[in-house]
């Protein structure tokens, strides 16, 4: 799951602090969702997960993007909350 900059949309999100319930490091940890790349991910090694980003201010989100990785589409999220 990465979250990146769109059109004209400004991501918030870019290199937030990340926390996540499992990370694959070194090169799959929580702080790579948030890196503005569309190149690099996160995972976690289970079948269910969380993932945080802390934006350091409250903010109004209107709209949100996530991409996910092109090796194991098995692995994609099907269900997720976006909480705030």
């Amino acid at each position: 799951v990465s979250l990146v900059r769109t059109g004209s949309a400004l991501n918030h999100a870019l290199n937030a602090a990340a926390s996540a319930s499992g990370e694959n490091l070194p090169n799959e940890g929580a702080a790579r969702a948030f890196d503005g790349s569309s190149t690099t991910k996160w995972l976690v090694p289970s079948t269910s997960g969380w993932l945080a980003g802390n934006l350091g201010v409250s903010r109004i989100i209107t709209s949100y993007a996530i991409t996910s990785a092109n090796d194991v589409p098995s692995r994609d999220p099907r269900d997720w909350q976006l909480q705030g």
